[in-house]
């Protein structure tokens, strides 16, 4: 085609359409399934309701629990309601702003020579998607900048080690905890990098920075 030569306009404009109402039909494929786990929650709510208030006597208790189990149905419910407007449809992939899990180990002085670190919160990863299967644990890659740098695969072990990411139970929420397994090697000072995704379905959730309080690692000057 040379350069004078002008576009096909109607084959143009035939894609324009084809594309458009790909996405309309994208769209409406997601909002059915959006129905479709609103529909599903809500009956198994009031199943659970049902069946909470036939066991016997209705105490405070089981109010409460239906109560608070009420809300939770109904936040879940927007959440839903709001991702379906706003989010790309799953079977496209889009590039994603990542969040950041941040986790600092403050060192505690002690008389003995074993050096012990502060106990971390867990860190809330919320899950910007509809997805029905979520895993129950989210795996974590580290790399790392420790201050004794021989020791970098063993530190980096020792502290992948501590930490793990478990699904809250019933949400799209995941926790980053950090744990002692029995036999852990001591954590090493220095700074670590790393993310936190899914394998099934592929998903990646948070990157995360891990700081391990010491002394700083030891820079040689000579040239």
């Amino acid at each position: 085609m040379s350069e004078n030569t002008t576009p096909d306009q109607p084959g143009e404009q035939r894609r324009g359409v084809d594309d458009a109402w790909n996405r309309v039909g994208v769209y409406m494929e997601t909002a059915q399934a959006t129905w479709d786990r609103l529909a599903k929650r809500n009956f198994d709510f009031w199943k659970e309701v049902a069946g909470s208030v036939q066991g016997g006597r209705v105490t405070a208790d089981t109010l409460a629990s239906n109560a608070a189990r009420a809300m939770s149905v109904a936040q879940e419910t927007l959440e839903d309601l709001w991702l379906t407007m706003v989010e790309p449809p799953q079977r496209e992939v889009f590039v994603q702003v990542l969040p950041t899990a941040f986790l600092f180990f403050d060192k505690i002085t002690t008389g003995q020579d074993e050096t012990l670190y502060t106990a971390q919160d867990p860190v809330h990863i919320p899950v910007k998607q509809q997805r029905d299967d979520l895993p129950a644990k989210a795996e974590l890659t580290l790399s790392g900048n420790p201050s004794r740098g021989g020791e970098a695969v063993d530190a980096i072990d020792a502290l992948t080690k501590r930490l793990q990411v478990v699904r809250v139970p019933g949400s799209r929420t995941y926790l980053l905890e950090t744990i002692t397994p029995a036999g852990a090697r001591p954590l090493v000072p220095g700074t670590y990098d790393g993310l936190i995704y899914l394998t099934k379905p592929t998903l990646p959730l948070a990157n995360l920075r891990v700081v391990v309080e010491g002394p700083p690692p030891v820079v040689d000057d000579r040239t």
